[in-house]
């Protein structure tokens, strides 16, 4: 019996498992993805016993206490439906003559300084800086953006207590120490930071040189 080699199939290649990658979570979702799905949280319809606007209120309350905490891919987005729905409410009890601006602004990257070693036969590396996709959504230097926190966390919870009773009285004295002193008082210490820069006198972070340099963290108004 003569067996012809080229008939003969060579055997099937070894198998390799394809690289395992991670389950997909609510977190890794791309931005625009994320915020499409929170929006689709908010009721579109009324219920017997809630209206529409009720049921989305309840809605931004827990945002604000629950979904927020969750990670900081969920605070960013969960921060970002809620700044942008009470803006024009915190912007019509800014009172006059102050200005506002509260978005927050990312704090510069930090820079990795490398002291060069007298005995060293190789030059030191420059300096390098952290990408700013990895600086935490919390380190914001606009100071006026924690004041819209504080009064976002103030307004849900008004809002629903409200809602829930008819004999809630939303308390005047609780925004009034918001607009009278924290919202005037941060607005002019972003201003001092803006302008000093600006002039050269103040820097975000460590100063270079202090020669009439000074460090915008460590300056607060009283």
């Amino acid at each position: 019996m003569i067996i012809d080699s080229k008939t003969i199939k060579s055997p099937p290649p070894p198998y390799i498992p394809a690289s395992s990658f991670p389950a997909p979570t609510l977190s890794t979702l791309p931005p625009h993805l994320l915020l499409n799905i929170i929006y689709l949280t908010f009721p579109q319809s009324a219920l017997l016993d809630a209206p529409k606007l009720a049921r989305q209120r309840k809605t931004l309350y827990w945002l604000a206490m629950s979904l927020r905490m969750v990670d900081r891919t969920m605070y960013t987005a969960c921060m970002h439906v809620l700044r942008s729905t009470h803006i024009p409410a915190y912007d019509a009890l800014v009172r006059a003559p102050y200005s506002s601006d509260p978005f927050p602004l990312l704090a510069p990257p930090p820079q990795t300084n490398h002291t060069p070693s007298p005995y060293a036969s190789l030059p030191a590396p420059a300096p390098t800086t952290t990408s700013t996709e990895t600086l935490s959504p919390l380190s914001t230097i606009q100071r006026e953006t924690v004041v819209l926190d504080r009064f976002i966390a103030l307004k849900v919870r008004e809002d629903v207590w409200a809602d829930d009773s008819e004999l809630h009285l939303e308390r005047d004295e609780a925004y009034r120490d918001l607009f009278d002193h924290a919202q005037p008082r941060a607005r002019l210490e972003d201003l001092i930071r803006v302008y000093g820069e600006r002039a050269g006198v103040v820097c975000v972070g460590p100063p270079k040189s202090s020669a009439g340099v000074y460090d915008f963290d460590l300056y607060s108004l009283t």
